[in-house]
């Protein structure tokens, strides 16, 4: 059995006609996958260059690590770990990255698809770069000025799409329904009074500051009991969430079953908690005591979002 290849700090490696299976670029050390070259299973703390006509799959990429794919490289299921980095320049090709804490910098002229952020994640696509169906699950897609989002952006949890010019993406919006979810338009100056309204076939326009712009939600998604508020995203742009009107009240004497009273107070407040379900910004909550309740365990901390309420 062929034993993992570890390129230490000075050393530079090439791969070209053939594939190289596992092993660990460390700091200081290169890495170049040339034409007709592949690697497989690296874990990146070093430099990683996939040059053109090379490929790689399923590298991890570490603290501190960077991998490059230059035009005409493909890398397919990176993973890009937090303090790690993948950049995509022109001509290259990014496919199914998972950004697990780290930053995926599409270029000019790059392309990536399928790119999953985790939370701590973002997957930056400067003027000229696409990104396309990238699902967001807690992390920070930033489209830049010039940026093009196509295909359909996926929330799956938490996160934010940030948009930083006012040429909105004609990419569809999908599972925009939790106050834990925003859309930040930094281009689109904020300003009291504006307005954010649901339009036939689930066209969301907004109109804030003398101007507007519209994004495609998911026109199959039923957004009855939902609404849309707009507030200050705290740099100038104007944010985007949907608070689901009538979704955010709770009746703890039903709440949660067998495990009603104390425990369910208890599962509500972690839900309103940063990282819970239902938490969000410029949301009001109500909790209903329709019954009394013998506290028998400490009550999780209180924590809202920036402009949200709690009445109980």
């Amino acid at each position: 059995m062929a034993q993992p290849v570890i390129i230490r700090s000075g050393i530079e490696w090439l791969i070209a006609d053939g594939e190289t299976d596992t092993g660990t670029v460390g700091v200081g050390g290169s890495l170049d996958v040339g034409a007709g070259g592949s690697a497989v299973d690296f874990g990146v703390a070093g430099d990683e260059s996939v040059l053109s006509g090379g490929g790689d799959d399923s590298a991890l990429i570490l603290n501190g690590g960077v991998q490059t794919i230059e035009s005409g490289g493909i890398a397919s299921n990176t993973t890009i770990d937090s303090g790690g980095s993948e950049i995509v320049q022109s001509g290259a090709v990014a496919n199914n990255a998972l950004i697990s804490g780290g930053v995926q910098t599409i270029e000019s002229g790059g392309f990536a698809s399928n790119t999953t952020i985790d939370s701590g994640g973002t997957e930056i696509v400067q003027s000229g770069g696409v990104a396309s169906n990238t699902v967001i699950s807690g992390g920070t897609l930033d489209i830049q000025y010039g940026g093009t989002l196509s295909g359909t952006l996926t929330f799956s949890s938490a996160g934010t799409l940030q948009i930083d010019g006012t040429t909105m993406p004609t990419a569809t919006i999908d599972g925009f329904v939790s106050p834990s979810q925003t859309i930040d338009l930094t281009g689109l100056s904020y300003a009291a009074g504006g307005s954010a309204t649901l339009t036939g076939n689930n066209v969301l326009n907004v109109s804030e500051g003398g101007q507007n712009v519209s994004l495609q939600l998911d026109p199959t998604q039923n957004y009855a009991g939902h609404s849309f508020t707009l507030g200050s995203d705290g740099h100038g742009g104007t944010a985007i969430v949907d608070p689901v009107v009538g979704l955010n009240t709770w009746d703890v004497s039903t709440e949660g079953g067998a495990n009603s009273g104390d425990s369910a107070l208890n599962g509500v407040l972690q839900a309103i908690d940063p990282g819970g379900g239902n938490y969000g910004t410029n949301v009001n909550y109500t909790i209903d005591l329709t019954a009394n309740i013998d506290l028998t365990q400490a009550l999780f901390g209180i924590n809202l979002g920036s402009h949200s309420t709690l009445t109980i």
